[in-house]
């Protein structure tokens, strides 16, 4: 079995969650690749909680977290 991937660095400006969502729908990602971090204590109340969070609960493919 073959694996082919093509990988893309961009620079973007805007929310981070939807700047991610969109570039993947724009390319019809079949996995998002997403470095993952510990929570602050402190967020802000009414937050939605981290970028990964955010991207994991909206995208519509695949998405793996990394440490």
């Amino acid at each position: 079995m073959t694996i082919e991937l093509k990988d893309r660095a961009e620079v973007r400006i805007g929310e981070p969650a939807t700047e991610i969502l969109k570039a993947g729908a724009r390319r019809s990602a079949g996995l998002i690749v997403m470095a993952s971090h510990g929570l602050k204590p402190r967020r802000p109340a009414g937050g939605w909680g981290t970028t990964s969070y955010k991207v994991g609960l909206l995208c519509r493919c695949p998405i793996l977290l990394v440490k």
